[in-house]
């Protein structure tokens, strides 16, 4: 994910330093222009680094691909089968899957794992926002589920400032949490 996320930004950097803009620089001093003229022709080279990563980058992923069906038709041969024959069968799905898993699998396990923390500590900064704890509360019952059942209402009462003062809190740790280990295990 990572690789793939390096290869679209120096892709992305390679359109940006392209384009040609000019910039007015008669209100600089002649220290600022020299700086500015410096940082211009470091920058120049760039571009091309840029690129010589990127391509190397797409090279290793498809040299992957490639060492992939080489695994698959390597087990085949071993077998003595095709290779399409093969990953048709329990044992060329298993060991696919393997292979599969040795390439990608800690980054996908990361992103769902990652995913599930999120999910679950933002779920629970939204109840602890919800919640509220009533000083002084009057009950009223009310018929649910077709008066099969009795719901208890607050009609009315005092909340406690202290409790929600706390429950803020702890709700905004929460999402804290969530966030910055769901995105770091994921990303």
């Amino acid at each position: 994910m990572k690789k793939l996320l390096l290869i679209i930004a120096s892709i992305a950097c390679m359109g940006c330093a392209t384009a040609q803009e000019s910039v007015d620089v008669s209100k600089l001093t002649a220290e600022q222009k020299a700086t500015l003229q410096k940082t211009a022709e470091q920058m120049q080279g760039q571009p091309a680094n840029i690129s010589a990563v990127a391509r190397e980058e797409t090279e290793k992923w498809a040299e992957l691909g490639g060492n992939m069906g080489k695994a698959a038709v390597g087990a085949a041969k071993e077998l003595g089968i095709a290779a399409n024959e093969f990953v048709g069968t329990p044992l060329g799905k298993v060991t696919m899957a393997v292979v599969i898993y040795k390439v990608i699998g800690k980054d996908v396990i990361g992103f769902f794992v990652g995913g599930g923390v999120l999910i679950f500590f933002c779920t629970v900064g939204v109840i602890l926002l919800r919640t509220k704890h009533y000083t002084n509360a009057v009950y009223e019952y009310r018929p649910t589920f077709f008066g099969m059942y009795n719901k208890r209402v607050i009609v009315s009462g005092n909340i406690d400032e202290d409790w929600a003062v706390g429950y803020l809190f702890a709700a905004l740790v929460a999402f804290a949490i969530g966030l910055i280990t769901g995105l770091n295990v994921m990303f």
